[in-house]
């Protein structure tokens, strides 16, 4: 089991599954035909090397995107474990692999946004949060969804922000 970067023909299968993992778990945030990514973002993240995907073999078991914002500090989204993968601690591995990344590229805090319903408690997103603070990350605050998304209204079935988070890195002995 490794991580690596993805490559373009893994894009359908990234594509289908983030779209559909996302639906699922987020149902009431979303109306019919909610995309989580475009196929030319996933391009994008491709060919700038940002998209990462957790294999065994020639099995894809999840994906994350992992975006350099300046010299000190790194940013990951997109952090999905296929359903069926689910609780084996993939996503562990994961989280895991993006903070040993940023230790080795001496970076000095990592960032992470969860996607939020305004006016409403979600449990898995819940879940979530304590998961990312369990593994260090501590709320920073939060903004809105649609001020960074625009073009993303039109899908929303309720208001949503974004709840950021970061970790600071000390020296890692």
């Amino acid at each position: 089991m490794k991580v690596r970067l993805a490559r373009i023909e893994d894009l359908d299968f990234i594509k289908t599954n983030a779209d559909q993992v996302y639906f699922k778990i987020e149902k009431e945030f979303w109306k019919e035909n909610y995309y989580r990514i475009s196929n030319n973002d996933c391009i994008e993240l491709i060919n700038k090397n940002e998209l990462y995907v957790l294999s065994n073999l020639n099995e894809i078991l999840g994906f994350v995107t992992i975006t350099k914002i300046n010299s000190k500090t790194l940013t990951f989204s997109m952090l999905t474990v296929i359903e069926k993968y689910h609780h084996r601690g993939y996503g562990n591995l994961l989280i895991t692999y993006i903070i040993d990344k940023a230790y080795s590229e001496k970076m000095e805090t990592i960032f992470i946004e969860i996607l939020c319903a305004k006016n409403f408690k979600h449990a898995q997103k819940e879940i979530l949060i304590k998961w990312y603070k369990k593994n260090g990350f501590e709320y920073l605050k939060s903004f809105s969804f649609e001020s960074l998304y625009p073009s993303h209204k039109k899908f929303m079935k309720c208001e949503l922000i974004f709840k950021q988070f970061a970790k600071k890195l000390t020296n890692k002995n």
